[in-house]
């Protein structure tokens, strides 16, 4: 059987999940030192977001469902948590057999924080871009 402390979180847009779930948890006054391991501020959730913008860059939609859509992923109820969790889940599976994307943690997470780094300048340059 798995471990909390084995768990790797992960999400569908993960920066913004990991900022609901802490206001939440932080709005129910629990604190994070009663959180698993894996849920703590050093480790990071995989975003199969962050690797959509990469190995989907030329297709315009980069959703949950158009992705899910592309990959032929059903997602039956999209944004129901359980529904959008195994939708994410299949994808970064999906995702997990391109050779671009490292089969270790480590790997994903290194590759990962290199691609949200580019991913956040361009945003940051077209957002800055004058008219």
């Amino acid at each position: 059987m798995l471990a909390l402390s084995q768990i790797i979180p992960g999400a569908y847009n993960a920066t913004f999940d990991r900022s609901f779930l802490f206001a939440e948890l932080e709005r129910a006054s629990f604190g994070r030192e009663g959180l698993p391991p894996s849920l703590g501020h050093s480790v990071e959730w995989i975003d199969p977001l962050v690797w959509a913008r990469e190995l989907h860059e030329m297709e315009k939609s980069k959703s949950l469902g158009e992705v899910s859509a592309r990959l032929g992923i059903a997602l039956e109820a999209a944004h129901r948590a359980t529904d959008d969790a195994e939708a994410a889940l299949r994808v970064l599976y999906a995702f997990s057999k391109d050779v671009r994307v490292p089969k270790s943690y480590a790997g994903l997470a290194q590759e990962q924080r290199r691609l949200l780094r580019l991913q956040d300048e361009e945003r940051s340059r077209w957002r800055n871009k004058p008219s």
